[in-house]
């Protein structure tokens, strides 16, 4: 009987210890007198309006983004919507070409009253100067593990800082939030999901679940243990890079207690999307988890 309480008081520790490790990771510090936001461009698109953003804080380069919300409805829902590797912030508005399927979440996500938020995440989009304008999937292909890590750390501290600058909005100071990635994006997704209580909800789409070396850490299967947050996970099925075996690994990995598997027959590059299904989870989840 002591052993073991012994075993299990240990376990908490070590639990508790590893939560903790994964919060400081991902620590920031704040500067809530010092944020600044530039609008460079405002268009509007029928009931939409959309904002392009450039904020800033001291000691840290720039952020751009894009704030879309319906002109003329009160936001309840802000939804970050993280891109893919050697994408950007424009591929959730792209017609055409690889990963455009993806925007068919955003037209269902404004459609439906939500506000979307795009981000430029690290070295990609109006950021690539950053990595000499190389492109960031030279990370993986020329095994640069820490500089990945390194990739995911800063991005996922960027978009929290977007969400204490939205805070700061009226429209949004009372607004819940959620996100949804796709690939890299999706990384990001479970990552900020378990790193900040803010997010209510996380939809990856097609994460890459593992990452050599000490890029493990902050990768899917290294941080979902620690992701309590509602989780539709979207895996395919002809994915170059992991297998469904390893896919369901993952989706058995988070601690949600609310999170449900979707996959879909697809390769990486979704040639399909599922967003009526997914917007059908978001406004359900509370429902579907009883």
């Amino acid at each position: 009987m002591i052993k073991h309480l012994l075993v299990s008081l240990a376990l908490f520790i070590v639990g508790n210890a590893a939560i903790a490790q994964v919060a400081d990771t991902f620590a920031y510090d704040p500067w809530p007198g010092d944020i600044r936001v530039s609008q460079v461009d405002e268009k509007h698109f029928a009931d939409v309006t959309r904002q392009q953003l450039f904020l800033s804080v001291p000691f840290a380069e720039s952020i751009p983004f894009y704030l879309a919300f319906p002109t003329n409805r009160k936001v309840t829902t802000v939804v970050l919507l993280l891109h893919g590797i050697t994408s950007s912030k424009d591929i959730w508005w792209q017609g055409s070409g690889p990963y455009s399927k993806v925007r068919e979440y955003r037209e269902a996500l404004l459609a439906a009253g939500y506000a979307v938020v795009a981000i430029d995440s690290r070295f990609h989009g109006q950021r690539t100067h950053l990595a000499g304008y190389r492109s960031p999937r030279d990370l993986a292909t020329e095994n640069k593990p820490h500089a990945l890590r390194d990739q995911v750390v800063g991005s996922v501290i960027d978009f929290r800082r977007v969400i204490d600058y939205l805070q700061t909005r009226d429209e949004f100071a009372d607004a819940n939030f959620g996100s949804l990635g796709i690939s890299l994006g999706a990384i990001h997704s479970i990552a900020l999901a378990a790193v900040d209580d803010r997010i209510a909800f996380t939809v990856p789409i097609f994460p890459p679940p593992k990452a050599p070396g000490p890029a493990w850490q902050v990768f899917p299967m290294g941080i979902a243990s620690h992701t309590n947050t509602d989780t539709l996970l979207l895996l395919a099925d002809q994915d170059e890079y992991y297998t469904l075996t390893e896919g369901k690994a993952l989706f058995a990995s988070f601690a949600s207690a609310n999170k449900q598997l979707m996959v879909l027959n697809s390769k990486h590059d979704p040639d399909i999307t599922k967003a009526p299904e997914v917007l059908h989870w978001i406004e359900n989840r509370d429902v579907l988890a009883n």
